[in-house]
């Protein structure tokens, strides 16, 4: 836990740094007055957002960098680019900002006993970002929902959820207390859409809206996924330095595989990650008497799909290093820590709970890359 919460903060130290070139290059005179010892101001997810926003919309105002960075002490009448249809501008270190009254300032929601902020009203950046991320599976911007409906129906929710893991996964709450800054909520209209995280905003959620699966035990499995990805986007940010071979070479180019995806390398590491992380995770809040989910069978249910989705991930990474005759002809340093832990905790799990997997139908699983697809099956 130590060893991975310090390799993580030398990572989110990296990306700060990143962050305070690309404003030195953009804009110089904005570093004046920030503190450039205080990382969290650089690891904004929105800052990140408008340098990504920007590289694939060239139109995009500069302004909303300097925007972006308003504190408690500036002039409000600067804001021109944040509002939205509402005439609500979001400023991150400072709240939500009326722009139709007297510019009077309504405190952002932050979940009990932690430091990660829930948005409240539709911000127009990340409705942007959301498109931008889903560029390969385009949405209609008439069907994407933001606004503050999302957020009063299930905040209530999403505070019971965090209860739960403060009583059932200490660890996995300070991870995400390190690791995640903000929650959004998302809702595509009549479509089945997924929760997410990125790189691109590194520190946001994104959590999909689906409300023929709103409980406890989705809000949790959400969080648990988005938390992990996030985990592993930070700690290889730069995907170059994961492996010895190239990152982005397809796992077919190794072995024979049905895997309809044909994922890369890095992908593949990814998803063995995160379908581990997951699983243990969740075993904990599955295990606890101090849940209300304690032995769930829609929690069970999950793990299993988790569980099997690393074990076969862990095959495939297995086949590669047996072809190129060595662990250490395909891991960097770093990487082989990691994968090597990730490893432990899945034999730990798989020893456990493995013998469940005779009540549950795998077919064609390997190409069910969703718990809907798997439940269906």
């Amino acid at each position: 836990m130590i060893e991975l919460m310090e390799l993580l903060e030398l990572k989110r130290a990296e990306l700060a740094n990143t962050i305070k070139i690309l404003i030195y290059k953009q804009n110089p005179d904005l570093l004046k007055n920030l503190d450039l010892n205080n990382d969290d101001i650089f690891l904004e997810p929105l800052i990140s957002g408008y340098f990504n926003y920007q590289n694939w919309k060239s139109d995009f105002p500069k302004e909303v960098l300097s925007e972006l960075l308003i504190d408690k002490n500036d002039d409000f009448k600067k804001i021109q680019h944040l509002y939205n249809g509402d005439r609500i501008a979001y400023l991150p270190r400072i709240g939500y900002v009326d722009g139709s009254d007297n510019l009077s300032v309504e405190a952002s929601h932050t979940i009990q006993n932690s430091s990660i902020e829930v948005l409240k009203y539709e911000v127009p950046l990340i409705r942007g970002m959301i498109h931008l991320l889903n560029i390969r599976r385009p949405i209609d911007d008439e069907d994407l929902l933001l606004d503050v409906s999302l957020y009063n129906k299930y905040i209530n929710v999403l505070e019971e959820v965090f209860v739960i893991l403060n009583n059932t996964s200490k660890n996995m709450v300070i991870m995400m207390n390190t690791v995640i800054k903000k929650i959004v909520f998302y809702q595509i209209k009549n479509k089945f859409g997924r929760s997410f995280s990125s790189i691109n905003t590194s520190g946001l959620l994104y959590i999909n809206i689906n409300t023929a699966l709103m409980n406890e035990t989705y809000f949790i499995n959400e969080l648990v996924i988005t938390l992990n990805t996030s985990m592993f986007s930070i700690l290889f940010h730069d995907g170059k330095n994961v492996f010895k071979l190239a990152y982005s070479t397809k796992i077919s180019s190794y072995l024979n595989t049905n895997d309809i995806r044909d994922r890369n390398l890095f992908t593949l590491f990814s998803h063995f990650f995160t379908n581990s992380s997951s699983a243990k995770c969740l075993i904990q809040v599955y295990e606890s008497t101090a849940s209300n989910l304690y032995r769930s069978v829609n929690l069970e249910n999950r793990i299993v799909f988790h569980l099997k989705k690393a074990m076969l991930d862990l095959d495939k990474i297995k086949a590669i290093i047996n072809f190129h005759t060595g662990i250490e002809y395909v891991f960097n340093k770093e990487a082989l820590w990691v994968y090597e832990r990730t490893l432990d905790e899945l034999i730990i799990n798989l020893d456990k709970y493995e013998s469940h997997f005779v009540k549950y139908n795998f077919d064609d699983f390997d190409n069910k890359n969703s718990f809907r697809d798997f439940e269906e099956g």
